[in-house]
């Protein structure tokens, strides 16, 4: 069975979105009974994005261009993508928008925060929603990686919840650099927090940075190191930092490699997690997956992702924040504890469950099932 699936958000600086399709290619690719085909619309890019694929995938749509192609489909929903990238028994959208196709369609939809908070979101992403309306409208079937998501698309859309699929996610794997200037640079910064997401008003870095102004004095040897890309609202937070008295404590680092991203995570003392809403949260696996702790707080998906292995606090709570981070930096017994549930949590989410189920998933649509 081939499927045919949107490698797009290879392209790039690696995202949530992109770990995903490149974790889900790699995981299809090792099942002998899908044919797993990427397209994406793009001509310039097509020389990185084939360089990205995982083995067993190749790009199988033709040089058109990227910015015609998606707005015939937006405006036209034609032509199929059947004329672009050839035949396959299933389409999947990666990123909240499928392409029109004579076959079923599949679109994940990774949360709802243009539909919860659109105010945080730019043109694009606020665009989603009217495009997965279409895209449903037109039979297709939704996939997303939490229960809360799914339950949120369901009412939303108002769609029957058997249209809306399940299959969590993989975990990006974050292997420690082999590089030792890179294992240098972190191991100089000492004991640190370390927060992992875009830097965006939908994170709150600004209560972690508040709870952290709390810690500071009694922990005068630990840092607070903030890791991901600048997005809308980075310079109201930036100023935050600066006026911050514990700002020369505060090390912003913007896009971090794989190898670096790996690095930080390994070395950290505690992971924090302050987002106002997620719809499924892959830094606390990631850090979990590494050996490190959690606070989190209980927002949206992030509960039902985490389990029992975090320690979860309310949105916002400055206080409830600190007093956990407090907690766990001073290495008390349920540190320990903490960090072999996160392991053991972290390793219920493979690729190759992943893979496993979303062709499942497949086969159920083509077989005309729910």
């Amino acid at each position: 069975m081939r499927v045919l699936i949107d490698a797009g958000p290879l392209l790039g600086p690696q995202s949530g979105v992109g770990s995903f399709t490149g974790g889900l290619l790699g995981a299809l690719a090792a099942i002998p009974e899908i044919d797993a085909a990427a397209y994406a619309t793009t001509i310039r890019g097509r020389r990185t994005l084939t360089q990205a694929l995982p083995t067993g995938v190749q790009l199988r749509n033709v040089p058109v261009p990227g910015r015609v192609v998606s707005f015939a489909w937006r405006r036209f929903d034609g032509p199929p993508v059947e004329w672009v990238a050839g035949r396959c028994a299933v389409v999947h959208g990666t990123n909240y928008v499928v392409p029109p196709s004579r076959r079923p369609r599949v679109v994940t939809v990774h949360d709802m925060s243009p539909v919860r908070y659109p105010e945080l979101c730019d043109a694009i992403v606020r665009s989603f929603p009217d495009r997965i309306r279409r895209a449903l409208e037109g039979g297709a079937f939704v996939h997303t990686h939490s229960p809360f998501v799914a339950d949120e698309i369901a009412e939303h859309f108002g769609v029957p919840r058997d249209r809306v699929a399940v299959v969590a996610s993989g975990v990006p794997r974050m292997t420690p650099t082999a590089r030792p200037e890179v294992a240098e640079e972190v191991q100089r910064k000492g004991s640190y927090i370390l927060a992992v997401g875009t830097v965006e008003p939908r994170k709150d870095y600004t209560t972690l940075v508040r709870a952290f102004e709390q810690l500071a004095p009694d922990l005068p040897d630990v840092r607070l190191v903030i890791v991901g890309r600048a997005a809308n609202g980075y310079e109201t937070f930036a100023d935050v930092v600066s006026r911050s008295p514990v700002s020369g404590r505060i090390e912003v680092l913007g896009y971090a490699s794989p190898e670096l991203l790996g690095e930080l995570l390994r070395r950290a003392e505690v992971l924090a997690y302050p987002s106002l809403y997620e719809g499924f949260g892959y830094p606390p696996l990631q850090a979990m997956a590494a050996g490190v702790p959690v606070v989190a707080t209980d927002a949206g998906a992030i509960p039902g992702t985490v389990g029992d292995a975090a320690t979860l606090v309310p949105v916002g709570d400055v206080d409830s924040m600190a007093g956990a981070l407090g907690r766990l930096i001073d290495g008390s017994d349920s540190r320990a504890e903490l960090i072999a549930r996160g392991r053991s949590r972290a390793a219920l989410y493979s690729w190759e469950r992943c893979g496993r189920e979303m062709a499942s998933l497949y086969a159920r649509i083509v077989d005309g099932g729910s």
